[in-house]
């Protein structure tokens, strides 16, 4: 053997020699991998309290965004874009007495936070609110129908009609 290669074989036995009594006289055989293990699972439930509580939080902070947003929209606006064209067509709308003449159809819902708004006609609506050209109270709004009360307490339900 060369000089070089006897040194690399001098060095490979030194480190087995040197993992060897390291495994099982300096850090007391499986112990030491029991204490490792137990840092590892300590550390990760603190991630992963971290993780939901952070989750919580921007939950929250989300949910308050959303109630915010619906808030502003539902408000009085000053400058409303669509108000000279929605006065217009309220004035030329007549009221419809009877469901088959009014085709009420029921597209879809809305789920904004704990708020559930229900697409009839193309229109949003929520609980207690009035269809404006028809005369018809949104009673009810469940993802699969809508339940309506006419001015003579006559209930009209409508199921969601998907295309």
């Amino acid at each position: 053997m060369k000089r070089r290669e006897k040194i690399i074989l001098l060095v490979a036995v030194l480190m087995g020699v040197y993992g060897l009594a390291d495994y099982f006289l300096l850090s007391g055989g499986s112990d030491g991998s029991q204490v490792v293990a137990q840092m590892a699972e300590q550390e990760l439930e603190t991630y992963v309290s971290t993780a939901s509580a952070r989750l919580a939080v921007a939950s929250i902070k989300d949910r308050g965004h959303t109630d915010y947003l619906i808030s502003k929209a539902e408000a009085d606006w000053t400058r409303d874009p669509f108000r000279a064209e929605l006065t217009k067509a309220v004035e030329d709308a007549q009221p419809v007495s009877d469901a088959k003449d009014a085709e009420l159809v029921y597209s879809g819902f809305i789920r904004a936070g704990s708020l559930l708004l229900g697409v009839v006609n193309g229109m949003e609506y929520r609980s207690g609110e009035m269809l404006n050209e028809l005369g018809y109270k949104v009673e009810e709004i469940t993802p699969a129908q809508v339940v309506l009360r006419t001015e003579a307490n006559k209930e009209i339900i409508l199921y969601l009609e998907e295309n």
